[in-house]
């Protein structure tokens, strides 16, 4: 039977969790029944993930396992070691086909591990001359391993940071490095190993692939679904006549969109400002639809800024937020001009790409900027 790895470092409560990682392998185990799957997650804090894991539980196939691992905070390459020894072990004792990892740490971690995974020699047996050595087999990978980099995590740790002063600055700035060595290593492994086991490099965007290879990384990628997600609902037309009567809006009404949190990366605040400016002598609405934990302090931003008739303010569950943003015409994008925003694809473009929406945007983003 064969069995197949999912390795993640970036947590099971992560934001996009359930839709690029879950999702997806409950789906291919439902389709391959007779295959093993195994979910390897590395968690910093155990602990708060037990209430998601007792649903995912209940949510999985038979045949779709769960593993959880401690690990430590990044401090260099030496956080990794009780991880990359774990998977040693793993890849020594079971029979593995395929590998998934979410990430260039996860990545890292395994070619790691896979370089440790050579046949070793142990004492198998006692004779009058003392102990009998004998070398185990490895179990490496017969299928391929799969490496996606949904970021480029030095870059967003240098981004996450700036501004620090004193100790920190440098602290942060040696950081920093030894995250984009790592990232590099990884390719530098993935290279030498390439002629014993199948290693592919997946991403979500040409511009980051253009980034790595600009880095002078040798290796083959994979654009992800790059312009082929925008799939608009056939009842665009009913949904948009239905919630805008639910609102108590004429359909000539253009209404803009704005979906999301406070974070300052999102650019609440002039994305509020770019719709009064382009509201400016029309009939337009703004439709804000804020995470329940930005809920009141949204609310105070807008009625600083926009007058009461021209927004309406709603905290949805994750599953109606698509309904709502049928019944919009502009889905409004705001980010800041750097290279960890060239280079993504944000989840909202594509939210308000699938509705139907035209995305005010103010090319930053080079995925935006190419498909909306």
């Amino acid at each position: 039977m064969k069995k197949n790895l999912c390795i993640i470092y970036d947590s099971i409560i992560n934001s996009v969790f359930d839709s690029q990682i879950w999702n997806p392998l409950v789906k291919k185990a439902r389709e391959n029944p007779s295959q093993q799957f195994e979910l390897i997650s590395f968690e910093k804090y155990p602990e708060k993930i037990q209430e998601k894991l007792i649903l995912m539980e209940k949510a999985k196939q038979s045949n779709i396992t769960i593993t959880v691992v401690e690990r430590f905070g990044f401090f260099g390459v030496i956080s990794f070691w009780p991880l990359i020894s774990f998977l040693t072990s793993k890849f020594r004792s079971e029979k593995i086909d395929n590998v998934f990892c979410r990430g260039l740490f996860a990545g890292f971690i395994v070619l790691n591990a896979l370089q440790k995974c050579t046949d070793k020699l142990e004492i198998t047996s006692y004779d009058e001359d003392g102990p009998v050595w004998e070398a185990q087999e490895c179990n490496w990978p017969e299928g391929k391993i799969e490496i996606y980099t949904p970021g480029i995590a030095s870059e967003e740790f240098a981004l996450l940071h700036q501004g620090q002063k004193g100790w920190k600055k440098y602290l942060y700035f040696v950081a920093q490095k030894m995250i984009h060595f790592m990232e590099l290593e990884t390719f530098r492994q993935a290279i030498s190993l390439q002629d014993q086991i199948k290693i592919s490099f997946s991403c979500p965007t040409t511009a980051m692939k253009e980034y790595w290879q600009e880095q002078e990384v040798a290796v083959y990628w994979n654009v992800i679904n790059a312009g082929q997600e925008a799939l608009i609902a056939k009842n665009k037309v009913a949904q948009y006549l239905k919630i805008r009567q639910e609102l108590g809006l004429d359909p000539s009404t253009n209404i803009y969109a704005y979906s999301g949190s406070l974070h300052p990366w999102q650019n609440f605040e002039e994305c509020i400002d770019l719709f009064m400016f382009r509201s400016k002598n029309t009939n337009a609405h703004l439709l804000a639809l804020i995470v329940q934990s930005d809920l009141e302090a949204a609310r105070q931003i807008l009625q600083d800024k926009v007058p009461q008739h021209q927004y309406t303010l709603l905290s949805l569950p994750h599953h109606m937020v698509h309904e709502y943003l049928l019944a919009c015409d502009f889905g409004i994008l705001l980010r800041d001009d750097n290279v960890v925003n060239w280079t993504s694809k944000p989840i909202k473009a594509l939210e308000y790409k699938n509705a139907g929406l035209v995305v005010v945007h103010n090319a930053t983003v080079k995925w935006v900027v190419e498909n909306c």
